[in-house]
């Protein structure tokens, strides 16, 4: 979890300096992915008799 939040942290860095459309395409692609796998997480943990 450590390392993800650094390189996720080092990713925004990037973009407030360079403001690079494709490193915040990804970066944010990254939370995306990164939120709906936790819902996905959630639902199941919700839902543990589905």
């Amino acid at each position: 979890m450590d390392g993800n939040g650094g390189n996720a942290y080092e990713l925004f860095e990037i973009c407030s300096a360079e403001g690079h459309a494709i490193v915040r395409f990804f970066f944010f692609s990254y939370l995306f992915l990164t939120y709906g796998i936790l819902c996905e997480d959630l639902d199941v943990v919700d839902h543990p008799i589905a």
